[in-house]
């Protein structure tokens, strides 16, 4: 099986779920129905730029086109919409071009240093900002985002240690006071943080705080737990790291959940928890440990199986994928659309493109909002099954659903082409060039419509378009390879002709 995961040309996709999972408190205590995921994000990053969860793009020749260099602005800009899109190593390596640009910016290296977090390099990120917290001592920022880093590497003593040295009264007060009650609240100093996020929500904001919403959280598992007897105090802690995992700080939440699993070994919703921390984390050998620790206490739990399924995906091993993502569905796991998301990518890794179009079809038949969906239906159907006619209806139904978009207008041209109804295509991929000037899809398809149509020059410059506006991704290395294919074949005809001059 190759590493690199399936990617579709025309589109990158983070998978993000929404389950609802209902966990339980030791033997002996009434259930209580809580949500422990909401917005699982799964994000099949690789370190070769090629991201995630569709179709493998074959390496292409070396590219021979440049880019322009960036202005520090540009890398910042191009960073922010890599980080948008989940393209964790692009934002990264954007902003290092910042960065390297101006090492005295604040704004380069935190954004720098929250990619990294994001992206799990929390080791990346303690090293860099240690040093640019030498070149810029007074910036409480940076020493906020070291507080991070240090969390996220499981040095909660030093991230305690630095914290407390930090100012209360610096501007972002609010986020201060949030994480060193989150410190309190892993060292088990259940009144400290208490006190502490009782003065968050305290706070008088005018607009939205996500700290003050997150303190919320904390009082409420507290308040619920005042109603327990002493003899539950592992159900708070597990109620306490489903929080942590609730707002992303997964890093956090580690500490607490060893805690819970050695004095209660066979409790298996916090081995659900635990790997559903290793998941996102990136962790998918650990990720599988635990989720067959959670099987073996209880074979039938859905939720179980479909999370050990995602492991196993996430670990490249595509059978056993299928097998316990297959296992979940007929268990009853209640969101049919995530089962048919997951074993559509996963027929198409396994080429069983047939039963991978009847999953995608069953989501377009359920649920018309996600246009990635027909971008991907459309693909299949062009791409592997030769059915040019239904990627049309397709494309037609997100015209329907989805008017505003350009990549709507994208699909309908990428169906004529297929038709070989050029004229048509043509004026669709105008109508989304219209829409949007940037768009390198519809910029690479221009570029096959005139190659199609014998103009390489025109076809070349299309071609050049994609690529420097795809910056990288999917799309920008399809259209390298066309350009360098194209430019070959007129090679070979020049030379061909002048042999065969007297």
């Amino acid at each position: 099986m190759k590493k690199t995961l399936t990617i579709l040309w025309i589109i990158i996709i983070a998978g993000t779920i929404f389950i609802a999972i209902h966990f339980t408190k030791p033997t002996n205590i009434e259930e209580e129905s809580t949500k422990i995921i909401e917005n699982i994000k799964i994000s099949r990053d690789t370190k070769d730029n090629t991201k995630t969860t569709d179709v493998v793009i074959e390496k292409t020749p070396a590219v021979i086109l440049e880019n322009s260099n960036k202005t520090f602005s540009e890398y910042l800009n191009l960073g922010d919409k890599h980080l948008s899109d989940n393209y964790l190593d692009n934002a990264i390596e954007n902003y290092q071009g910042a960065y390297y640009l101006n090492n005295n910016s604040e704004e380069a290296i935190t954004k720098l240093a929250n990619a990294y977090l994001l992206n799990n390099q929390a080791e990346e990120a303690k090293q860099f900002l240690i040093n640019a917290n030498i070149e810029l001592p007074e910036s409480e920022e940076i020493i906020f985002y070291l507080v991070k880093s240090y969390i996220n590497s499981h040095d909660f003593t030093a991230a305690q240690n630095l914290i407390w040295q930090l100012n209360e009264n610096y501007e972002d007060n609010l986020k201060y006071k949030f994480y060193k009650a989150l410190l309190l609240t892993i060292g088990k100093d259940y009144e400290g943080s208490k006190k502490l996020f009782s003065e968050i929500i305290s706070t008088e904001t005018e607009s939205y705080n996500k700290f003050i919403e997150n303190s919320q959280k904390f009082l409420d598992a507290y308040e619920d737990f005042s109603y327990y007897t002493e003899a539950e105090d592992i159900f708070l802690d597990l109620k306490l790291t489903k929080i942590l995992t609730e707002i992303e700080e997964y890093h956090a939440s580690i500490p607490l959940l060893y805690a819970i699993l050695k004095d209660k070994n066979d409790y298996r919703d916090a081995w659900i928890v635990l790997g559903y921390v290793y998941l996102n984390t990136q962790q998918t050998l650990e990720a599988i440990d635990a989720f067959e620790q959670a099987e073996i206490i209880n074979p039938n739990k859905a939720e179980t199986l479909f999370f050990l399924g995602l492991s196993h995906y996430a670990n490249d091993d595509v059978d056993n994928a299928i097998h316990y993502i297959e296992k979940a569905e007929k268990v009853g796991f209640e969101d049919q659309e995530q089962i048919d998301l997951r074993l559509g990518e996963l027929y198409l890794i396994q080429e069983n493109y047939e039963k991978s179009a009847q999953k995608y079809d069953n989501l377009l038949s359920s649920n018309q909002k996600n246009i990635k969906i027909y971008i991907r239906t459309v693909w299949l159907y062009i791409e592997k099954l030769n059915k040019a006619d239904k990627a049309l209806e397709i494309a037609e139904n997100a015209i329907k659903y989805h008017p505003k978009e350009a990549m709507s207008y994208n699909l309908l041209a990428w169906a004529y082409i297929a038709k070989n109804d050029l004229e048509t295509a043509k004026e669709n991929l105008e109508i989304a060039l219209e829409m949007n000037p940037y768009f390198d899809a519809a910029n690479f398809n221009f570029g096959i419509l005139y190659e199609k149509q014998g103009l390489a020059l025109l076809a070349k410059e299309y071609y050049k378009n994609a690529y420097i506006l795809g910056d990288g991704n999917s799309i920008s290395q399809m259209a390298a390879s066309n350009f360098n294919k194209l430019t070959e074949k007129e090679a070979q005809k020049y030379y061909q002709t002048n042999i065969s001059q007297p």
